[in-house]
């Protein structure tokens, strides 16, 4: 009988471990979005990659506002005349510049604080989690998450869509990391999806 229960008690400690481990990303991913809210500068510079993740917002914002010309590997690229290149260079060095600038622990809250600001007094929107309980606003995140699967044990990946504008999504990669003893946002790039439903609506 000792040992049926010592059994059951190992079983459900690894499982209960394997639980912990799968929702850890998620928790992380959480953390990184509650942080910039309230201005943990220190927790960002702890959790974010800060040099992959410039580098992935500057070319999918670049794509994202300039077109598919501004990825210099696809046919729009190669078919731009000479005044086309000289703009899109243009926008580009002017995206790059934006990212620089907000891209690290202090400039995301300032960010997110301009968006915020623009959203309610220059647009009229306020934001749909006013007024949600813990576990409301929980299951507003889940309901915007169109992928979230493990690649590898130490690669995590997620996609979820942009709560003021169903047809942009955020893609992000986290990985484990030894050395921060946990996970860090390696990736984050900024996608338009045309074409997309808004099934909450």
């Amino acid at each position: 009988m000792r040992l049926v229960v010592t059994l059951v008690c190992v079983l459900l400690l690894g499982l209960s471990s394997v639980a912990a481990f799968v929702v850890s990303p998620l928790y992380t991913a959480y953390s990184i979005r509650e942080a910039v809210k309230t201005s943990d500068t220190a927790y960002l510079a702890a959790r974010i990659s800060w040099p992959p993740v410039k580098q992935t917002l500057k070319s999918s914002l670049a794509v994202m506002t300039l077109g598919p010309a501004a990825d210099p590997t696809t046919e729009q690229a190669a078919a731009l005349g000479w005044w086309s290149r000289l703009k899109t260079a243009y926008g580009k060095s002017m995206v790059e510049g934006m990212v620089e600038r907000y891209a690290n622990p202090e400039g995301f809250k300032t960010l997110f604080t301009y968006g915020r600001s623009i959203r309610r007094n220059v647009l009229g929107k306020s934001d749909p989690d006013d007024g949600l309980s813990f576990t409301q606003k929980l299951s507003s995140i889940w309901s915007r998450i169109q992928r979230a699967e493990f690649m590898t044990l130490s690669r995590f990946e997620i996609d979820m869509f942009d709560k003021y504008d169903p047809t942009r999504m955020y893609a992000g990669v986290l990985e484990l990391s030894w050395d921060a003893w946990g996970w860090r946002l390696t990736e984050l790039r900024v996608r338009q999806m045309p074409g997309v439903v808004d099934e909450r609506a």
